[in-house]
């Protein structure tokens, strides 16, 4: 054989590689999206999210300016979380990523069982209006 046969099988044997690399990592996509359906059911996906709750207290009247730092929200084992205050007290409402991620944050912390929740939100405050306007969702 001669170089250049050599280099032209040498360039097909790297464009195959790079072929079968890409059809496995797609594959690899497929497959982890699906068992990442599986974990997480749509059913538990919550369709209230904590804009829509942030929207409802202010359509109510209230003046909601969220503070630049948000609560700690993954010490509960939430995935986001955002505070306010109204009146000087503190309002904070955590979203869990699912039921699952939720049963478990409450048996990390009791305390949230004080806490209402709606879907996959939860509302931590002392302002009675407030929580009944939470509850009303």
């Amino acid at each position: 054989m001669n170089k250049k046969t050599l280099s032209i099988i040498l360039s097909v044997i790297i464009i195959i590689t790079i072929v079968i690399i890409a059809i496995f990592a797609i594959k690899h996509n497929e497959t982890s999206s699906t068992s990442s359906d599986v974990s997480t059911p749509s059913s538990l996906k919550s369709s209230l999210t904590i804009s829509d709750v942030i929207s409802k207290i202010k359509d109510e009247g209230y003046n909601v300016t969220l503070e630049e730092t948000k609560p700690y929200f993954t010490m509960i084992g939430a995935i986001d979380g955002e505070m306010f205050y109204l009146d000087n007290e503190p309002v904070k409402l955590y979203i869990f990523e699912s039921e699952k991620s939720y049963k478990e944050a409450l048996n990390n912390y009791p305390l949230l069982q004080n806490m209402p929740k709606k879907d996959l939100i939860v509302l931590d405050t002392n302002i009675s209006k407030i929580i009944e306007l939470f509850k009303s969702l």
